[in-house]
């Protein structure tokens, strides 16, 4: 089965351009769903989070605190690093247990980190969803009730929009109208088809 990759910035429209591809047929697996399912209440890696963290981290209805999380880990880099290296490894084999149970003639793997973690060797292409940088930010000023200063802090920790572009196999520009993007996901779909 080709497995596919798909990355962009934050705010890019990786989930829109996800779920077009989901409406065609094709197995989306979605890392960060994974990783939300890694760290539900009592999995050995929300144990060990909230052993580290404190229970502070921890609501009261027994779920992990992801805004208080998602604080102290985009504005302390050694926080960030070990909660990547706890997660990680576990993402990585959930993301590799559910393409062996793929449907569809191919998957796509959304993967936002894709570049900043060197997983380029995980996957036969990679799609990037591209938008600039304006764009990005105001879509994400938008959705996100995050901190103007947070907000900055944790697109510092994504990697330039030229380092995606220049690995990218295939690029999905996200700059136009959802007709645009919805026939520019349909004409990959068939092009991967062809390759099978």
């Amino acid at each position: 089965m080709m497995v596919i990759g798909l990355t962009g910035g934050m705010g890019s429209g990786k989930s829109t351009v996800a779920n077009f591809f989901k409406k065609l047929g094709v197995t989306v697996i979605d890392t960060d769903q994974l990783a939300h399912a890694l760290t539900a209440p009592n999995t050995p890696c929300f144990k060990h989070i909230i052993a580290h963290f404190g229970k502070n981290y921890q609501l009261p209805d027994g779920t992990l605190n992801r805004q208080l999380l998602k604080k102290t880990i985009f504005t302390n880099d050694a926080e960030r690093e070990w909660l990547e290296k706890t997660l990680h490894p576990a993402i990585i084999q959930a993301m590799q247990r559910d393409i062996q149970t793929a449907q569809s003639k191919y998957c796509i793997v959304v993967v936002p980190l894709l570049f900043e973690k060197k997983l380029q060797h995980l996957f036969d292409r990679i799609i990037v969803v591209d938008t600039s940088f304006e764009t990005q930010r105001h879509r994400l000023q938008q959705r996100e009730n995050t901190p103007t200063p947070l907000l900055e802090n944790i697109l510092k920790t994504q990697c330039q929009r030229q380092e995606r572009l220049v690995g990218a196999d295939d690029i999905v520009n996200n700059e136009g109208d959802v007709l645009q993007l919805q026939q520019e996901v349909a004409r990959l779909h068939q092009y991967y088809l062809s390759l099978i």
